[in-house]
């Protein structure tokens, strides 16, 4: 809101004045300070007639008929305010002395606005020139340009130097210079308020703990303080007590309007719950919350619109209160956290018109194109399921029957993406490209430089930097920082981390546009960052890698591939300095953190909050893609053999919770039919896609110690028999022969096979059977095991009855068997009860609720009482 700094009124004259002046003039300054501005515009209008040439007066005048419009009339203040300084000769932008002690109003009220439209560097600028003039103005004077720096500071969000001024606030209150009365007591407060907003943007919780006791103490019981208490919880990561303490405030919210206080309250309540839920890990309740937020902000503005009348013009603090483009980037932030970059896109593209310095915000805006060019590569992981997709088909029959292998095996095939140029802002890699350029350009200049003026020669010359409050309190030079308005500053370390980020979605970037030379400039310039987390110097190399393959430089390659080149995996960054010097603190964190039973507060900003869904996620499956990549270059430069022998190393090494993507499976193919041995070809397909081969384990049934058995089909059902008991049902027409042996099972019009529980006796004894194959020259060691569920007996007759398997009644189940794998059913005493197919993963089984299906049911032996005539 406007502030009273503006009073200027009991400084009228520049030489002598009369008598009859001086009560002119101290009658309009007490019809001001009771706020009466049409008696006090009078009174100064008569004062004018009698002195028409005093800027001082002329100033007071613009002042008065500015109160008098209800702070509305900006502009036509800011031209009278022009005239007064051309009358009186002074440059509010230039100031390089005070003449008057009385021009310090002037200078103030200009700050006063330019703060109010958000031009805080500008007002900073005149407050520190302003401020080091101080000893000769009077203490009200001192004490609001003291406040005003401290804001603007704090909304540039520099607490260091914030805290500067506070403690010379503080050394102001013990000497004694402070302002009488009521205005003292809220200058008092204020300095307490300060203080810990000054700690809040330092993330200093120790001392924060302190001063929001002695802020309770003080009577800091408003909703300042309601809202500060729950960041404070905020930052300890007590999250619950954090909500707890701003649905305090939430009664109280609509006793304050926009106008009565220049922020909405409601505004910032629903952005707060939802930078809560976000750092909790739930995305999309914070996207609700922000949208709730935006509703709010919309309705502030529309009922201040309306509460101008006709005049259209609302008050000053009231101008740039909308919070329209921070609410735009939180919710972009939300959504492609959530899994919707082009809905993110769309908010942070608008977000980016406002703080387009900010290369963080650049960064976000490349990752939703690449978000929505390939959200995961999760699925290549997904290896039982993925067997499927090793075969594309299969042409002729019989003996002449030929597998055809598909030319490319990678999933979630990139997303159609939007046409357009590169500096277009539409969902492209192009776009990401050249957000990536901006990003890159902005860390490599100083975010907060050194501004450059010319002299009176024309030459560029470093302008001199701001006049600084030291403090011992505050450590200004202790760590650099940099501004990404509105997120919170980053600090020296932080900004390497950033780029770490630009560089690797960089490389990935330009390997996708096809141009391998600005990749691998990337990808070199990742693996030279200090301090480098595992997961990028991992990327880096494979980034590198691959551009080293598309520049036909294999050898390069190769040494990029070296799986000893990975130590870690992980994308937990080295802490900082800050943290990394104060363990007592950290233990502190960590028993409030056991107390109030949350997670854990990230110290790091740069940190990612939610489980991503990219591989590799640990480090032996990072050591295998590595592994898997060594072998394409060997297999790119005709190295057969060794390339055969690297898959081999990889998976005979690899960790039974190693993540193996299909492409190994399909390398191995390609491997073995290069090298002419088909046969292991065909025996890596009957073992991976038993869809198109008979199982291993079928030999067992059809090489018995009793004689040779085989399988004969017959009106769509196959039909298990010895082959004496063959050749004799041959002797039996094709019409007059209803069955013969025993049916396993029967084709559907669809062509697709079902198993009938008749054959349950000959499968069952090879349940446990398992078959260790391995190959020579490649590749694997390949497993075919089959897979089995015992039931309770509380519910073996539901089963039997054909209902599905429940979590209650499951008893016991195979280790790692995957999900939808076929299954048969024992009972508690290994009695063969039927077939069915996994509903959960081993692992999923143990920890879903007792109603969940964890076994779908396919047959069982009650069948032959129930459809004794359907089984044949």
């Amino acid at each position: 809101m406007a502030e009273k700094e503006e009073r200027g009124v009991d400084s009228l004259s520049l030489t002598v004045i009369s008598d009859q002046e001086q009560v002119i003039a101290r009658k309009a300054a007490a019809e001001f300070e009771f706020c009466t501005y049409n008696a006090c515009l009078s009174s100064l209008k008569k004062l004018e007639s009698l002195r028409p040439h005093d800027p001082k007066l002329q100033h007071n005048k613009a002042v008065t008929e500015f109160y008098l419009s209800g702070c509305k009339a900006t502009p036509q203040y800011q031209r009278a305010i022009t005239s007064v300084c051309k009358q009186a000769g002074i440059k509010l932008d230039e100031m390089e002395r005070l003449d008057d002690v009385n021009q310090g109003v002037l200078y103030l009220n200009h700050a006063v606005i330019l703060y109010h439209h958000r031009q805080y560097r500008a007002a900073i600028t005149i407050l520190n020139k302003l401020f080091s003039f101080v000893e000769p103005l009077d203490d009200r004077l001192v004490a609001r340009i003291s406040c005003l720096l401290c804001e603007c500071y704090l909304c540039i969000q520099q607490p260091d130097m914030a805290l500067g001024i506070v403690s010379f606030m503080e050394n102001s209150l013990k000497s004694g210079k402070e302002p009488s009365g009521h205005e003292g007591e809220v200058f008092k407060g204020k300095v307490v308020e300060y203080r810990v907003k000054c700690y809040l943007q330092m993330r200093n919780i120790k001392v924060l703990k302190k001063e929001v006791k002695n802020l309770t103490a003080n009577g800091g019981n408003n909703m300042s303080a309601i809202f500060m208490k729950g960041n404070l919880e905020y930052l300890k990561g007590n999250h619950r007590k954090a909500v707890h303490f701003l649905n305090s405030a939430a009664p109280l919210l609509p006793m304050v309007s926009l106008q009565e206080r220049g922020e909405s309250l409601p505004v910032m309540y629903y952005n707060n719950m939802a930078c809560i839920h976000f750092r909790m890990g739930k995305p999309n309740l914070a996207t609700f919350y922000l949208h709730k937020a935006s509703q709010e902000n919309e309705a502030a503005l529309r009922g201040l619109k309306s509460d101008s009348g006709d005049s259209g013009g609302v008050p000053l603090w009231t101008q740039f209160a909308t919070r329209h483009p921070e609410l735009l980037y939180n919710m972009g932030i939300c959504l492609l956290h959530a899994g919707k970059p082009r809905a993110a896109f769309d908010c942070l593209v608008d977000a980016i018109q406002v703080f387009h310095f900010n290369p963080l915000l650049w960064l976000r805006l490349a990752e939703c194109c690449i978000a929505a060019y390939k959200a995961d590569n999760e699925v290549d992981f997904h290896l039982q399921e993925r067997k499927k997709d090793l075969v594309q088909g299969t042409v002729g029959v019989g003996v002449h029957r030929k597998i055809i292998l598909p030319p490319r095996i990678s999933t979630g095939q990139p997303q159609n993406m939007e046409e357009g140029g590169g500096a277009m802002p539409v969902v492209s890699l192009e776009f990401a490209s050249f957000c990536l350029k901006n990003s890159l350009f902005l860390l490599a200049e100083p975010i907060i430089g050194k501004k450059k003026k010319k002299d009176s020669t024309g030459e560029e010359e470093e302008e001199k930097p701001l006049p600084k409050i030291s403090s011992p309190t505050s450590s200004p030079t202790k760590m650099a920082s940099a501004q990404v308005c509105p997120s919170n500053p980053l600090k020296t370390q932080e900004l390497g981390w950033l780029k770490c980020s630009v560089l690797a979605s960089s490389a990935y970037v330009s390997l996708r546009l096809g141009d391998p030379l600005q990749a691998l400039h990337h990808a070199l310039t990742l693996l030279e960052q200090p301090k480098l987390p595992g997961v990028y110097r991992l990327l880096g190399h494979l980034y590198a890698a691959e551009a080293l393959v598309g520049l036909d430089k294999i050898s390069e390659a190769i040494d990029h591939l070296n799986p000893d080149n990975i130590k870690d995996a992980s994308i937990v960054y080295p802490p900082t300095e800050e943290h990394a010097s104060n363990d007592h603190r950290e233990k502190e964190r960590e028993k409030e953190r056991e107390r109030e039973r949350e997670g854990s507060r990230e110290a790091n900003p740069m940190q990612p909050r939610f489980a991503p869904k990219w591989f590799p996620n640990s480090l032996s499956t990072a050591k295998m893609v590595m592994q898997y990549n060594l072998t394409v270059a060997h297999s790119l430069r005709g190295e057969l053999e060794k390339a055969g022998e690297s898959l081999k190393t990889l998976w005979v090494s690899k960790d039974p919770n190693t993540d193996i993507p299909i492409q190994v499976i399909l390398l191995a193919l390609y491997i073995q039919v290069q090298l002419g041995h088909t046969d292991i070809a065909r025996k890596i397909i009957k073992q991976h896609c038993p869809q198109y081969s008979v199982g291993e384990n079928v030999k067992l049934l059809l090489e018995r110690a009793d004689g040779q058995y085989c399988f004969r089909l017959m009106r769509d059902r196959v039909y298990y028999m010895s082959e004496v008991l063959m050749k004799q049902a041959a002797s039996i027409g094709r019409d007059d022969l209803l069955s013969a042996g025993t049916c396993f099972g029967k084709f559907t019009k669809g062509k697709k096979f079902r198993l009938h529980v008749t054959a349950l006796d000959y499968l069952a004894p090879y349940a446990q059977n398992v078959v260790d194959w391995r190959m020579p020259h490649v590749t694997c060691v390949i497993v075919f095991q089959q897979y089995k569920v015992w039931v309770r007996p509380s519910a073996e007759q539901q089963f039997l009855y054909g209902q599905h398997i429940l979590k209650s009644g499951l008893a016991r189940i195979s280790e790692a068997t995957p999900k939808y794998q076929g299954v048969i059913i024992l009972s508690m005493s290994d009695l063969p009860l039927g077939f069915g197919v996994a509903a959960k993963s081993t692992g999923e089984c143990r920890t879903a609720d007792p109603m969940t299906i964890v076994c779908f049911h396919q047959a069982d032996i009650g069948e032959y009482l129930r459809n004794e005539n359907e089984l044949i």
